[in-house]
């Protein structure tokens, strides 16, 4: 940390009016993610006005119907800028967060993560506390000066303007008939599972699936492994984390990840709980539908 932390502290922490918190997603066993999520629990209340906080699924106390900065044009978020970034835990992977992220290059950044490196693409003004403590996030919160309650209102209003476009969508596709999306497969599946089943998330457009259609799902714990974009052991990391939690698991998986993993089903003579899993059948891959290679097929 050092006398340039210090410096930072006293410039951009205690003068910031505008924070606003970035939680990316994070490991389940690092000291951390229980920490960040008991400092979310904890946060509020009566008249308190604390800095907004977004986040991606599989962020530490990442609760369904908090959505990510919509974007309004190209690369523009829809929430008035901040003038202080603390980002808790990895790099987010949605879209819309990637896209603000990038638009406020320029903002001071806070990182606080457990590890000793990081990797981090947007900004390069930034400073870093390595911590496992939920102390580190409230002792943040009581040092950042007096927020602006206009800005917060903003950013507030463009969350709740978020969640009406979703479930005025939702509530759209029980009115019409013909073949469910992935988008409705999803949403059909989570509503329809037992309650208290987290869910384990593949990798692709599936968790940015989830973030979208957040504010329309009832609040589940959600995995994913975003440490690789990739499709590698999806079923087994889900039966694994289902024996952990000794609990039911909810899997949403694509065609290629459940193939590509498909020995894991043997793996169920070992369960404990019923993992139910969601095969999404998008013919390969349907990201790749959206990549500039789909303009060679």
């Amino acid at each position: 940390w050092g006398a340039d932390g210090d410096a930072f502290l006293q410039t951009h922490l205690h003068g910031s009016r505008r924070p606003l918190v970035v939680l990316g997603p994070m490991n389940p066993s690092d000291p951390l993610y229980a920490a960040v999520a008991g400092w979310r629990s904890q946060r509020g209340g009566g008249d308190q006005v604390v800095a907004p906080v977004l986040a991606d699924p599989g962020a530490p106390g990442w609760p369904v119907g908090d959505p990510p900065p919509l974007v309004a044009g190209a690369g523009e978020p829809s929430i008035p800028p901040p003038d202080l970034l603390i980002r808790v835990g990895d790099t987010p992977y949605t879209g819309p967060m990637l896209s603000a992220l990038e638009a406020w290059c320029d903002v001071p950044t806070l990182l606080v993560h457990s590890r000793p490196t990081w990797q981090d693409p947007f900004s390069a003004r930034s400073q870093r506390i390595t911590t496992r403590s939920g102390a580190t996030l409230h002792a943040i919160d009581k040092a950042v000066g007096a927020l602006d309650r206009e800005w917060v209102r903003k950013v507030e209003s463009s969350s709740e303007h978020a969640k009406r476009q979703v479930q005025r969508i939702t509530a759209q596709w029980r009115q019409e008939a013909g073949p469910l999306t992935d988008l409705q497969a999803l949403h059909e599946l989570w509503r329809r599972a037992p309650s208290d089943w987290p869910v384990f998330s593949g990798n692709s457009l599936l968790p940015r699936d989830i973030a979208w259609l957040g504010p329309a799902l009832p609040p589940r714990r959600v995995l994913t492994n975003r440490g690789v974009a990739g499709i590698d052991g999806i079923l087994s990391t889900a039966a694994g984390a289902s024996l952990a939690l000794d609990t039911g698991m909810i899997v949403f998986t694509g065609d290629l990840g459940f193939l590509h993993d498909s020995n894991a089903l043997l793996l169920g003579r070992h369960l404990r709980h019923p993992v139910l899993v969601g095969l999404i059948d998008n013919g390969g891959g349907s990201i790749f539908d959206m990549l500039p290679v789909a303009a060679s097929w």
